[in-house]
């Protein structure tokens, strides 16, 4: 990843100050930006305690908030004007106010810690980009625990809370340890419901929370643990929209759970994560043919995610832009949580001589893809490869350079 000056440019910080004073009449008292994460291998496999590599870019979510002495929560968004306002002990879900639940279920989720807090106002600023699904559902989720522990701190762990942590000479936090980051992971993950007590961590939240500039974060969502590689070289990363909506909820993103977890039963283990393709094809008798399809890419992107250790250690950018490839080819051909929109945008990037790997990011069967691109020929890539999508397919669209950025702060 070239050091220079982005492509896409921060959101200003005061941008977020500025609409909650517009909606509040005065200043907020702490401000948080959460940026979003992007999948680069492990597609899929956080569902099934894999290894999943992915940045945090610099398109961030941001939280301005101010505590209130009167027991309650005040939200505010730009695409709500009247915003939502509750008792802090009224959190359960309003059907008039969806977009307000998944903050109400965190805050469940924290109190469930034993975390105290009180009231409080807050704006939520999200990025506007169509079609484009950068993990800012977690990050919003995120923005929201940090702004709150800004407000009312608190260390959380995964079963409870800690000693709260002090405020410098500047009234600054001690930052979040590993630790405390890999419990807001998991909690991140409870919010999905139907998930154990204590679950494995969410690698879009993981990755928001310990992303690095200039670096790729692998996360281990068996065991939590994190690791930095580093991205460095004439490379840049280009988002390349399908002009399909990204896919929402839980409908085929679980159906491929549930072939996934029927395979690891068939094969008496407690996770995909706990096999090898040896130990797969030699019980494939025991499986159908979606199961083992299913098994197959999972078993197989684990293992690109640990093949692109050595690689990325090394500046082997080419290769990896090859493991690129084979995981898009996987997903769409074993996993099948492809579609001709992301087939062809594949198809059409690769072809582009600036092109050293593509694939699709997130849930799939719509949405992006993801590319590795010569950082001195970004901008043809984007105008040629949008060109003939748009030739082929009577859509257009608008690729996203992103600049790999630090983790929330």
């Amino acid at each position: 990843m070239r050091r220079q000056a982005a492509a896409f440019p921060d959101r200003p910080q005061t941008a977020v100050s500025q609409f909650f004073r517009r909606r509040f009449g005065f200043t907020p008292t702490y401000q948080v930006t959460a940026p979003g994460a992007l999948e680069l291998l492990g597609n899929h496999t956080g569902d099934h305690q894999g290894l999943v590599l992915s940045v945090a870019v610099g398109v961030h979510f941001e939280v301005a908030a101010s505590p209130r002495t009167d027991g309650r929560i005040e939200l505010r968004t730009p695409d709500s004007p009247l915003g939502h306002q509750f008792w802090m002990s009224k959190l359960d879900p309003d059907p008039g106010a969806p977009w307000a639940n998944p903050a109400k279920t965190l805050l469940r989720l924290l109190r469930g810690r034993g975390i105290i807090f009180g009231g409080f106002n807050a704006a939520l600023l999200s990025p506007s980009l169509s079609g484009i699904d950068l993990s800012h559902a977690t990050a919003a989720l995120i923005g929201m625990a940090l702004v709150i522990r800004q407000l009312y701190p608190y260390t959380l762990t995964d079963t409870g809370t800690g000693p709260p942590p002090k405020r410098d000479r500047l009234h600054r936090l001690t930052p979040m340890t590993m630790a405390e980051k890999m419990a807001l992971s998991r909690l991140c993950r409870l919010t999905e419901g139907n998930q154990p007590r204590i679950p494995f961590p969410d690698p879009q939240a993981a990755t928001i929370l310990c992303g690095r500039e200039f670096n790729a974060v692998q996360v281990d969502c068996l065991n939590g643990a994190v690791e930095h590689f580093s991205l460095v070289g004439n490379v840049g990363l280009v988002i390349l929209p399908t002009g399909l909506p990204p896919e929402k909820g839980l409908g085929p993103r679980a159906a491929l759970r549930t072939h996934c977890n029927q395979a690891a039963r068939a094969l008496g283990v407690k996770s995909l994560r706990n096999i090898d393709l040896e130990l797969l094809k030699q019980h494939q008798h025991r499986l159908s043919e979606r199961e083992y399809r299913c098994a197959y890419h999972i078993t197989k992107e684990n293992q690109r995610v640990v093949g692109a250790e050595t690689l990325l250690q090394n500046s082997l950018l080419q290769e990896f832009g090859k493991l690129m490839d084979d995981s898009h080819n996987s997903s769409s051909y074993f996993y099948q949580n492809s579609c001709p929109e992301l087939d062809l945008l594949v198809d059409l990037a690769t072809r582009h001589s600036a092109c050293l790997g593509a694939k699709l990011t997130g849930n799939g069967f719509g949405g992006a893809t993801v590319n590795l691109v010569d950082f001195d020929r970004i901008l043809h890539f984007q105008k040629v490869v949008a060109r003939q999508y748009e030739f082929l397919t009577g859509r257009r669209i608008t690729p996203l350079h992103c600049r790999v950025v630090n983790g929330a702060q």
